[in-house]
């Protein structure tokens, strides 16, 4: 085999190895993705059922309450769009 089919072969082997391993690490992150959803869209019917998500948005004010002793809190959250 001339050096230059062994070089070309190295080659391949490494660029096929390199996108096995982004493959693989781009599959691991798509299964660990969490979603932020607006209070709107989560309204709307558009949160998925099958996964968890993040939803994000800003505490109306005033709307925050937690009584005494305890962990649990209750508050509105708004996008800006709904109240």
């Amino acid at each position: 085999m001339l050096p230059r089919h062994r070089r070309f072969l190295g080659i391949c082997l490494v660029l096929l190895t390199v996108g096995l391993a982004s493959f693989f690490i781009l599959k691991s992150f798509q299964d660990n993705l969490l979603y932020y959803l607006t209070p709107s869209e989560v309204i709307a019917g558009k949160a998925p059922e099958d996964r968890e998500f993040r939803i994000g948005g800003l505490v109306v004010t005033g709307s925050f309450f937690r009584q005494t002793g305890s962990l649990t809190s209750q508050f509105v959250l708004t996008d800006g769009q709904l109240l």
